[in-house]
């Protein structure tokens, strides 16, 4: 998951370049990727929670 978050942080660092001129695209896309950034976290989550199951933990 952390290279996905990575990657992500690298597609913002690359639209906040663009967006310097105030365009629309790279706006939308820099909402986009942080949406993207949310579901990672939460699949991050889930991904702890299962673990915990898995060891019989709560």
């Amino acid at each position: 998951m952390a290279d996905y978050q990575t990657a992500i942080f690298g597609l913002q660092e690359n639209l906040r370049l663009l967006n310097g001129n105030q365009n629309p695209e790279a706006l939308a896309l820099w909402n986009i990727s942080n949406a993207l950034l949310v579901v990672c976290d939460a699949l991050q989550a889930q991904e702890h929670r299962i673990r915990r199951i898995e060891n019989g933990q709560k």
